[in-house]
């Protein structure tokens, strides 16, 4: 694990260009399969899967009635309504207790726990380490790294009304921090730490996104790790009222991995990542056991359908680029020409319909200046890649003057054209993510790109 930690924390390094490694589509896939591995484990405490033993009438009860109560107290519009998912599991606990569902022995191991006792190290074994289990460790690795991203981009979606694409630097952040967790834990002989995927969930579930509620709840975590009796409390809980806190957490992940696939609109390839994706990990939910039995570094959903979502992705990333031109003639209708070409390309290469309006913006602006400076002829050529759109505009006759620093009074644009000028090409270049100009002579070459 300690190795693992080291590989965990150098790839959090090549997260840089995360929007092209892991766009909209495999992020939606990875977050949706969180929620599905969720709902799987749910039934393994509920001993629906095979070899266990399914709950009685009375687990049933305490399980719907737990996720009933989440549901109401969620849906009351009261100060509760944030705590609904602790509420319901109560009353479970309430409920299961009454009707004499929980473990036979919980009092014995609750009693047999002491309230205090210090963590025991467990220091690494270089000599014992086996090739085998470190490949298989180091391939579960990347499936682990893709639900970390998935989990901190579902909060960035929740967090951010008006969220559109992933935001990287946090992320790496995130998946660094994570690494160098691993390696203290691989030092001392813990558990392998990673981003709680249900806790996300929960966040997003009741809408508590506070950044303190972090740092209570790692006081209330160092505290329970020396205290063997609350960790008690929580491993004989009702298996009815874990299984319904997952599967009602698992919900509302699954929700929040949809909207991410489809943030924007899906082709045939983006579809086939996401079919390609749940596919296999539903495939792998379906029949876990033959999974454990010859693949078990792919047993789970998360890591078979992140692994196959991540890399059709990469196989198919060289189909992404797309091509169009276009020949204008500035003039009266050169902005309605170029508004229909722009409409047009956008809507068959699938852009986000912000991407496509600014773009179609800039070459309407663009036009109609090059217009009033009498420009016979306008080429554009446009080319699509995974994330951006780059804008190609080749003209003859007079450079355009540079963009207004920033929007001109009204009387100014009445009294100078030059302003106009200016400040229909702010219009242009405003919500583009970079702008580059070449003159030479009177071939003048402006090139803008723009974020997809």
């Amino acid at each position: 694990m300690l190795i693992a930690g080291i590989v965990a924390a150098l790839l959090s390094f090549a997260m840089r260009r995360l929007r092209v490694l892991i766009p909209n589509e495999v992020a939606g896939v990875v977050v949706m399969l969180i929620g599905v591995s969720l709902i799987l484990l749910a039934t393994q405490i509920l001993g629906l899967q095979a070899g266990g033993s399914a709950p009685g009438p009375m687990g049933v009860v305490v399980m719907l009635a737990s996720i009933l109560a989440m549901v109401v107290v969620a849906l009351s519009r009261t100060k509760l309504a944030r705590l609904s998912v602790l509420v319901g599991a109560a009353f479970g606990v309430v409920l299961a207790i009454l009707l004499g569902e929980v473990p036979a022995n919980a009092a014995a191991v609750v009693a047999a726990s002491p309230w205090f006792d210090l963590p025991h190290p467990w220091l690494p074994d270089f000599g014992d380490m086996q090739p085998a289990p470190l490949a298989a460790f180091l391939l579960a690795l990347v499936a682990a790294k893709a639900s970390a991203a998935g989990g901190f981009l579902m909060i960035q979606r929740a967090a951010d009304a008006g969220w559109t694409r992933p935001d990287p630097p946090p992320v790496q952040r995130g998946l660094l921090a994570n690494g160098i967790a691993i390696i203290a834990a691989g030092a001392f002989g813990a558990a392998a730490p990673g981003p709680a995927t249900a806790a996300a969930g929960l966040s997003v579930a009741t809408g508590t996104l506070a950044r303190r509620i972090v740092w209570i709840g790692t006081a209330i975590l160092v505290l329970v790790a020396f205290c063997p009796k609350l960790v008690a409390l929580f491993v004989v809980a009702p298996a009815s009222v874990k299984a319904a806190t997952l599967i009602y957490v698992s919900g509302f992940i699954i929700v929040q991995g949809a909207q991410l696939a489809t943030v924007r609109l899906l082709d045939a390839r983006r579809s086939m990542v996401v079919a390609l994706g749940m596919g296999a990990g539903m495939t792998a939910a379906t029949a876990p056991v033959a999974f454990a039995a010859h693949v078990p570094a792919l047993a789970s959903p998360l890591a078979l359908g992140a692994m196959l979502a991540f890399l059709a992705n990469l196989a198919t990333m060289p189909l992404v680029t797309q091509r169009a031109a276009v020949r204008l003639s500035p003039g009266l209708d050169a902005g309605r020409e170029a508004s229909e070409w722009a409409a047009e390309t956008a809507r068959g290469w699938g852009l986000r319909p912000q991407t496509g309006r600014a773009i179609e913006r800039a070459l309407v602006e663009i036009a109609e200046v090059l217009g009033r400076h009498r420009v016979a002829a306008l080429e554009v050529s446009a080319r699509r890649g995974e994330d951006r759109v780059d804008l190609l505009l080749a003209w003859q006759g007079s450079p355009l003057p540079e963009p207004a620093a920033r929007p001109p009074q009204a009387e100014d644009l009445l009294e100078d054209d030059s302003a106009q000028d200016t400040f229909a090409l702010w219009l242009a270049t405003r919500e583009a993510l970079a702008v580059t100009r070449r003159n030479s002579g009177e071939d003048c070459e402006m090139r803008l790109v723009f974020e997809d």
